[in-house]
């Protein structure tokens, strides 16, 4: 089985015709992690619209020194122990990211209509019909749709939460949940009849400082802001935004309980891992990782933008029984130079000195980490420990 884990590097460089080296200002471009509440016009627009939260934004934008935004989120979540407010915050936080993604999803479409996910799902189907493995796991962090929207050319199409789990071949695994899932809340709210979704979700808002009781069911909504959802004549439920706010230790996914026991049955089975756009660094999931414990070993190839981001990864993770091979290329040119269909020579060879010195035997169990070879076997990992790089990375 083949796993393939998406991060926001891979929405980021998504369309192979603007990619992020010559279009670096792309006023709707998915943003990563450190840019969701950039002083772009669309995202300021969309923080006026929950207010609750502007006190917090100067210190998300440029947070102190020695803190990203995932560790200044977090300490906010710290803080409503001691400060209930912070509760209410961290909800219009949550709207927020549900309505910005959608908004610049909404935009991107423009340009986003011919993307690197689907021809990798091509590439990936082409790989199983050449003798590739029966089943494929594809785990994304990231809230927008890009990769559902890819679906289609695979012959898999999402109409209902079921359907991400649905398939024989394809588990689609969204681990911190959707821009377009929503969580039924039983806390009543009053005259709801008679409320619209914006009036609802700011009493929700509202009402986060006090606790709100969300049920485990997930929908689909084809509407935004969530605010609630009709499921019956005259019977209406509140709705809360399915996503989890990016923190640096994440402790809980924002997914279907059934999909994720779907993800724990598909770990042992993994003997080929693709990581695109990830950083990995949430522990919550890389523990569950661990359980890549097949005897032979797991060969595993990191897509991040350059191989000095890529070998982060590969360091980050070198405690699973997974041979990485860190590439230099980003989405689109890993897609367009051919990597993404036969090993590169070229790109294997091509080393920094400064990053770590490659021997032959080395070269050759990288290139059988290739996660599209039907015939080879993972060694094991082999990365140069390297300080963390300090620019804004996938």
């Amino acid at each position: 089985m083949l796993m393939v884990i998406f991060g926001a590097g891979a929405s980021f460089d998504s369309v192979p015709s603007r990619p992020p080296e010559q279009y670096p200002d792309l006023e709707h471009r998915l943003p990563l992690a450190n840019d969701l509440f950039a002083d772009r016009k669309l995202f300021t627009e969309t923080m006026t619209s929950f207010h609750e939260f502007i006190p917090l934004v100067p210190l998300l934008r440029r947070p102190p020194a020695n803190l990203s935004v995932e560790g200044m989120l977090q300490q906010f979540q710290t803080e409503a122990d001691r400060y209930p407010i912070r509760l209410r915050q961290l909800a219009a936080i949550q709207f927020y990211l549900h309505m910005v993604i959608w908004e610049c999803q909404r935009y991107w479409q423009d340009v986003a209509k011919i993307t690197n996910y689907a021809t990798l799902l091509d590439q990936i189907e082409l790989w199983r019909g050449k003798g590739g493995y029966e089943s494929v796991c594809l785990v994304t962090f990231n809230y927008d749709t890009l990769l559902e929207n890819a679906l289609p050319f695979i012959g898999v199409r999402i109409q209902d939460i079921a359907d991400y789990i649905g398939s024989k071949v394809y588990k689609i695994i969204k681990v911190h949940g959707s821009m377009n899932w929503a969580r039924d809340v039983k806390t009543p709210i009053d005259n709801i009849l008679n409320k619209n979704a914006w009036q609802v979700a700011h009493e929700l808002i509202e009402k986060a400082e006090f606790g709100l009781e969300l049920t485990d069911t997930y929908r689909i909504v084809g509407s935004h802001p969530i605010g609630t959802y009709d499921t019956a004549p005259n019977t209406r439920v509140p709705n809360y935004p399915a996503l989890a706010i990016p923190v640096e230790s994440k402790r809980d996914f924002a997914c279907p309980g059934n999909h994720l026991d779907v993800l724990r049955e598909c770990i042992p089975q993994i003997t080929k891992v693709l990581i695109v756009g990830w950083r990995g660094v949430e522990a919550h999931f890389v523990e569950l990782l661990r359980g890549l414990n097949r005897p032979t070993g797991i060969g595993g190839v990191v897509v991040g933008g350059q191989y000095e981001w890529g070998n982060e990864v590969a360091v980050r993770l070198q405690h699973l029984n997974v041979s990485w091979r860190p590439s230099h290329a980003g989405f689109t040119e890993w897609i367009t130079n051919g990597e993404a269909t036969t090993p590169s020579a070229r790109a294997s060879s091509r080393r920094s000195s400064a990053s770590c010195s490659i021997d032959n035997a080395s070269r050759l169990r990288w290139t059988r980490a290739w996660p599209f070879s039907t015939s080879s076997k993972a060694g094991t990992t082999h990365a140069a420990a390297i300080p963390p790089s300090t620019t804004s990375r996938p």
